[in-house]
């Protein structure tokens, strides 16, 4: 789901960007995100446990075919419930808009991203010195 959003798939992005906001996962969020699941029709389908914002799953009859969304959903489920969502992040470098799991000390997608921002500290640094 990432590396959808990375190359610009628009309903990725927009899920993605609720889940690393500062704000977090809200109630409503996951109450869409299990709306979106319940189209899967799977042996078993994901219901919402309020109280404690995690999912179970329920017994369903299977079908084969499934939207883009509820796949999605499907992801940010499995995500939710391991608790990887907490290790999905989105680059800090201004100009790039890739999202990627790291790790607490991790701020970049990639050590291209973490070399241009060094870069341009040091040259901004190294202007205001002259």
């Amino acid at each position: 789901m990432a590396e959808a959003a990375n190359q610009g798939d628009e309903l990725a992005l927009d899920l993605l960007k609720v889940v690393t906001s500062r704000r977090g996962i809200t109630l409503p969020f996951l109450r869409r995100i299990r709306d979106a699941a319940q189209e899967v029709q799977l042996e078993t389908i994901p219901e919402l446990d309020e109280s404690n914002r995690k999912f179970f799953w329920k017994k369903s009859a299977p079908d084969a075919t499934i939207s883009l969304e509820a796949a999605y959903a499907m992801v940010l489920i499995q995500l939710i419930n391991t608790d990887l969502v907490e290790r999905l992040q989105k680059c800090s470098a201004e100009d790039c808009e890739k999202y990627y799991f790291g790790t607490l000390k991790q701020s970049f997608c990639s050590e291209t991203c973490a070399v241009r921002i060094r870069a341009r500290r040091r040259r901004s640094k190294q202007q205001l010195q002259e």
